[in-house]
């Protein structure tokens, strides 16, 4: 009967009990699936056996629950039963199991401390996700910033994100299109199998590595080295694959170069080996070679060195005659005729040799000589040591007869040439008439050196005998015969050696007229440019009077002032070059020279190079022209400039020296006596030695054409001749250049002795009347209205003769005459001498630019002239006015 009859099958009942039942069986089977479920995910839980059994007890529970509301309706009360019991008995099995856990369960902390942990927990879980976002990004940032292509599979290879590098390399611009490809996909032929099995391995756990080809999307060849990695879970097994595509097509490249080289190589080497047997015996033959080119380089060398010798013996004064040979002096050609001709005549025999033995010229020599003596290498030695040995010491003009070590007699008289013993003549060998020789002597050598001795001893006979009279007076012929040749010899030596000294003079002249016309030109232009320079540099000043300036204009002034104070000095610099300017010397210190010139050759030089100077600690007095001595340093300065063209270093260097006596320079001849030295180096391309004997003539330059005019060096050499000093040169190709410049001391004072400066006093004007003399109208009418700024009363003269018509007319009323040196008609010395003649007393300033012609061709000279240069400025001037009209003469 089913169980709701219990229920009298009353509806509100029965749903009652029926819903209760399945509602309380769902819960309990989803109470018992959840925990089944947490115990499968966390296998390593502390009560994991009792959690799988409770799950068990509740599912148990469940399915009575279901049974009962099953049997309200069918009456299957056996099965119901077998329930009850399954339960029953899982419940006494979970109740013996939990019983013996009640001891461990009470050693479980109490709920606040659970939570308290549980909050440590959460903490700790928070720092670890930080910790893990903060190397996620790490990780993101090395990824995004490598250079490798960075792929990321699933454990199945199939792609799940690329590096944008590695997009960028590949050439993908929509990375989706891509995602869950199949790596072995991106690969082709063999290859494609080689990135399966990498994959393979890396599921496995290992690591799988291969190269491979796999171009861009544009079809760019592309070659790769792959390495993929399991990137393993909590369990150990690989959850994710990461595959790292190094970029190696540049390496295969030169791999493949490599190899064709390779190749290439195996095959010369190959060739090489078929080559080397002919090689190896073509070795001794190159080696004997080799030894042979040494020697002969060596003797080259030797004769080269000889050769030398031997010109500096025949050309230079200085030269030592023995560097010669005997042969390279006298006429051997000659000597033998001679000889023979007295040999014919006199039956004499002749010969001559030099100091080492060597015979020149023989005349009448036997059998016992040309057949034996000197065949043989013993006898040889025995005549060579007598022929140089025996003769020494046999004054000049003089003879000597002595018997030689092979027993027989000869005579000698020295053969000098410019005090040097070059050689010796010689009658020999020969018996005297009165002597019997002694044959058995004869005998023995013909033994002894292995002669035939019957052939030995018939040349023996045939040795001439002579009289000591007939041998002394063919010995004085011969004795007089070589004073003539030794004379004859050096005649023609020195002939050689002056003509040489001819040519070296006529190179001298030429390179002096050179420079005189060079000077001529360029002190014609410096004296018209001074004209130019004083009216730029005379007006400038008076606009710099003008108090009505603002102080733009003043600078502006300043600006035309400098680069007329530059002009002048380059001017001064072609008067110096053409040694036509008078040098306004004073003393100076040459340390304070170059102090003051540093910063503009800075200028010069540029950046790229640097400039050093180390400047004497003593101050080293010069009288010298300071712009002058400037205009040295910055020639110099733009020389090294040119010569170091990517950069260097520039060294000015001041020192003090002695020279202890007269010594001949390339620039000219140093005088005893104490020197200040400027010394300027460079690091630049430096020079041969051709170069540095030709670098101070005018016009020549190794420059450009239209980048040199070759004056620069001539006139440093002509400032530095007019300060009675004197240039030495050192350089070499590659190594720089410096130069030395002398310049006469004249006096040393240590370095903390202060100079007195006294200011200098503004110009005074005056009311005195002025005849002005000169021919050029803009520089007449500036030096008119400075005189007439200043009080004077002024009378213009346009040339020579209007000065002293100017003067006849108003000579009772002229203080004083500014009068240039140079002027149409008449010259400022004709013009003196005819004013003179109305005037004595009258005062004059010349003014040139040109002073040589001042000086030297208008025959001016006396300490009472007074002198200023153009380019002058006003300031100066008028001081240079107010002196002379001041002053009163006795």
């Amino acid at each position: 009967m089913a169980h709701g009859f219990c229920f009298s099958w009353e509806p509100g009942l029965v749903r009652l009990h029926v819903v209760s039942d399945i509602a309380t069986g769902i819960a309990y089977y989803a109470i018992a699936f959840a925990m089944l479920y947490y115990a499968y995910k966390r296998r390593g839980i502390t009560y994991y056996g009792m959690l799988i059994s409770f799950a068990a007890f509740i599912l148990a529970c469940g399915t009575t629950h279901f049974f009962a509301a099953y049997t309200i309706y069918d009456p299957a009360y056996w099965q119901e039963g077998y329930v009850k019991a399954f339960t029953a008995v899982i419940s006494i099995a979970s109740a013996i199991y939990f019983i013996p856990q009640i001891p461990k369960v009470l050693t479980m902390p109490s709920l606040a401390k659970s939570l308290a942990e549980n909050r440590e927990l959460n903490t700790q879980l928070t720092r670890t996700v930080q910790a893990l976002r903060e190397s996620s990004a790490l990780n993101q940032s090395i990824i995004d910033s490598s250079t490798d292509c960075i792929k990321l599979l699933d454990p199945e290879g199939r792609l799940q994100y690329m590096s944008p590098e590695g997009q960028r390399r590949l050439g993908i611009k929509n990375i989706d299109e891509f995602l869950n490809m199949p790596y072995e996909n991106f690969w082709h032929g063999e290859d494609r199998d080689a990135a399966r099995a990498a994959v393979a391995n890396a599921r496995q756990g290992h690591q799988g590595s291969f190269e491979g080809y796999c171009p861009t999307q544009d079809g760019t060849p592309k070659w790769w080295e792959v390495i993929v990695t399991p990137v393993k879970g909590e369990a150990g097994n690989p959850e994710k694959l990461l595959a790292v595509l190094r970029d190696i097509t540049e390496h295969k490249s030169l791999e493949e170069n490599l190899h064709k080289q390779t190749l290439q190589l195996e095959e010369e080497l190959a060739e090489r080996q078929m080559a080397q047997e002919s090689l190896q015996e073509q070795a001794a033959m190159l080696e004997e070679e080799v030894e042979e080119r040494r020697k002969t380089e060596e003797a080259l060398q030797r004769s080269e060195d000889t050769v030398k010798n031997k010109l500096r013996a025949i050309l230079e004064p200085e030269g030592d005659i023995g560097a010669l040979e005997l042969s390279e002096i006298i006429d051997c050609e000659m000597l033998q005729s001679m000889l023979e001709d007295f040999y014919r005549i006199t039956g004499m025999l002749g010969a001559v040799l030099d100091v080492s033995g060597k015979v020149l010229v023989a005349v009448g020599w036997q059998d016992i000589c040309t057949k034996f003596h000197r065949c043989h290498p013993d006898t040889l030695k025995n005549c060579i040591e007598s022929d140089i040995n025996l003769t020494h010491g046999v004054p000049v003009g003089t003879f000597r007869h002595y018997r030689c070590k092979n027993n027989m007699w000869d005579m000698v008289t020295p053969l000098v040439v410019g005090g040097k013993h070059m050689g010796n003549v010689f009658i020999g060998q020969f018996f005297y008439e009165d002597e019997v020789p002694d044959v058995e002597l004869f005998r023995e050598q013909a033994r002894r050196y292995g002669f035939d001795e019957a052939e030995y001893l018939a040349a023996l006979d045939r040795v001439p005998r002579f009289s000591r009279e007939a041998a002394d007076a063919g010995m004085k012929f011969y004795a007089k015969l070589t004073s003539m040749v030794s004379s004859l010899s050096f005649s023609s030596i020195k002939v050689s050696r002056m003509l040489n000294e001819r040519i070296h003079l006529e190179e001298q002249l030429r390179q002096s007229q050179k420079m005189e016309a060079v000077g001529q030109l360029a002190g014609g232009v410096a004296h018209d440019f001074n004209n130019i320079l004083q009216v730029i540099s005379g007006y400038g000043n008076m606009l710099k009077m003008d108090v009505k300036l603002d102080d733009r204009q003043q600078g502006e002034i300043d600006h035309i002032l400098a680069a007329s104070e530059k002009a002048a000095q380059l001017t001064k610099g072609l008067l110096a070059f053409s040694r036509k300017q008078v040098m306004a010397l004073t003393p100076v210190n040459l340390n304070d020279i170059i102090e003051n010139v540093k910063k503009f050759l800075t200028r010069i030089i540029g950046e790229d190079i640097q400039l050093k100077t180390i400047i004497c600690e003593n101050r080293l007095k010069i009288y010298a022209d300071w712009g002058q001595i400037e205009q040295v340093l910055i020639n110099l300065a733009t020389n090294a400039r040119d010569a170091m063209r990517k950069g260097g270093l520039l060294t000015i260097e001041t020192g003090f020296q002695t020279v202890e006596a007269s010594t001949d320079h390339e620039s000219g001849r140093a005088e005893p006596g104490s020197y200040a030295v400027m010394t300027v180096s460079d690091t630049g391309i430096g020079m041969d030695k051709e170069t540095c004997k030709r670098i101070f003539e005018p016009f020549y330059t190794t420059k450009e054409v239209g980048k040199g005019t070759g004056l620069g060096m001539a006139i440093v050499y002509g400032i530095v001749k007019q300060h009675n000093g004197f240039i030495d040169v050192y350089s070499e190709p590659g190594q720089g250049t410096t130069f030395r410049i002398y310049l006469p001391i004249h006096g040393i004072e240590q370095s903390g002795q202060a100079e007195t400066i006294v200011p200098v006093a503004p110009p005074k004007g005056g009311t005195e009347t002025i005849l002005v003399a000169e021919d050029d109208v803009d520089v007449r009418n500036l030096v008119v209205s400075l005189l007439t700024r200043f009080g004077y009363d002024v009378i213009e003269a346009v040339d020579g003769q209007d000065v002293v018509d100017k003067f006849t007319e108003h000579g009772d009323k002229v203080a004083m005459i500014l009068m240039d040196m140079i002027m149409p008609k008449k010259n400022g010395k004709e013009a003196y001498e005819e004013i003179v003649l109305l005037k004595p007393d009258v005062k004059v300033l010349y003014s040139s630019g040109y002073t040589a012609d001042f000086i030297l061709n208008r025959g001016v000279t006396g300490e009472d002239i007074e002198l200023i240069m153009k380019p002058v400025q006003p300031m100066e001037l008028l001081r240079k006015i107010r002196e002379i009209l001041d002053r009163s003469y006795p």
